[in-house]
């Protein structure tokens, strides 16, 4: 969002706008990409969803994610992938966000966007994210997207994590630095959760237009109450369990959306002030909400929800999206338009 208001240019560039520091050498975990997600967000105030397409597909080959040196900026411009894949990359690289400066205009003017463009970094080649670009560029899955974006997208992260859990040797070169979760009630923060959206499950080598899916870092630990409260952690009202399934739970996320999804609290404050939520007339951008999931008694996704049909911005029709998970299938055998969801623990390092 930009202030409330709506698509601030159309057809400008998009953009992650955020300075880094060097730093010295930190754990690559779990833990430092979330801390990394979590300082975006608690310094941003102008941000907007907006696909990576319009920009960012330099020869550098870097996603929609400009840096200016020495600081962070408080304007966030991007989409789902193109957030996680910069905060990943970047964090697990053991960059550390310097401390905050305000970029002067909200929104960006032209001019701003063409001199943060003319310096883009090339995004830092750990040896993860490295590998996640080559099963991206080798698998033979991604045909489409190779060719037209810079970075993997929603679809491409869902695979990774299934072919990983299913042993299939496409991934063989990203599993020693990864741990697919395949009991969604053990995420944790700092882990990565990603959803294939339709006819991008069962063809994701083709262009099938719009959204891949969805993907996004986990802020923490599941929220096993379904019911609003003031104390603790919170994702609000979510809804009854769908017919099978043994559970509900509520899962803050990090992400860039322009779906709302519903609220994450802590004592019945916002968990964090910068972000989505600034504005009440605006869900775009980066910022924390909570998804829901409904799960099998293993802790599988049955379904999955965004918000509550008939709220204000949201796009769904029923209480729930019928998905499958890791656990409950392999998503290279699924056919026609279905929906599937994984996540995966990062070390960072060789198991």
């Amino acid at each position: 969002m930009i202030k409330g208001n709506g698509r601030w240019v159309a057809g400008a560039a998009a953009a992650l706008v955020i300075g880094l520091a060097g730093g010295a050498a930190v754990a690559q975990t779990a833990a430092q990409v979330h801390a990394f997600a979590a300082s975006v967000l608690s310094n941003v105030y102008c941000t907007q969803y907006d696909y990576e397409q319009n920009a960012g597909k330099g020869a550098s080959g870097v996603p929609v994610a400009f840096t200016q040196p020495g600081h962070i900026s408080t304007h966030a411009y991007t989409d789902c992938s193109g957030f996680v894949d910069f905060t990943v990359s970047n964090a697990l690289a053991g960059k550390v966000p310097a401390a905050p400066q305000s970029y002067p205009n909200c929104p960006p003017t032209t001019a701003d966007l063409t001199s943060l463009q003319n310096s883009l970094p090339a995004l830092p080649g750990t040896q993860l994210y490295t590998a996640v670009t080559g099963y991206w560029k080798n698998s033979g899955r991604f045909a489409y997207d190779v060719q037209n974006y810079a970075w993997p997208r929603a679809a491409t992260w869902t695979y990774l994590f299934n072919d990983i859990q299913a042993g299939n040797a496409a991934a063989a070169g990203v599993a020693p630095y990864v741990t697919p979760v395949t009991d969604f009630r053990n995420l944790g923060a700092g882990d990565v959760l990603a959803w294939c959206y339709g006819l991008y499950c069962s063809q994701p080598g083709e262009d099938h237009k719009g959204d891949t899916g969805h993907v996004v870092i986990i802020d923490a630990a599941p929220v096993t109450s379904t019911s609003a409260s003031t104390t603790g952690p919170s994702c609000g009202t979510l809804p009854a369990a769908p017919s099978g399934a043994a559970a509900v739970i509520g899962v803050p996320v990090i992400d860039s959306s322009i779906v709302p999804h519903f609220p994450y609290t802590v004592n019945g404050a916002p968990a964090y002030k910068a972000g989505r939520g600034i504005s009440a007339n605006s869900a775009s951008g980066v910022g924390s909400g909570c998804l829901a999931f409904a799960l099998n008694a293993q802790g599988a996704p049955l379904g999955l929800a965004f918000c509550t049909p008939g709220s204000t911005g949201c796009p769904q029709t029923e209480a729930w999206i019928p998905s499958y998970g890791i656990g409950s299938g392999d998503i290279t055998t699924i056919t026609g338009n279905t929906n599937f969801i994984t996540a995966g623990h990062l070390t960072g390092v060789a198991k």
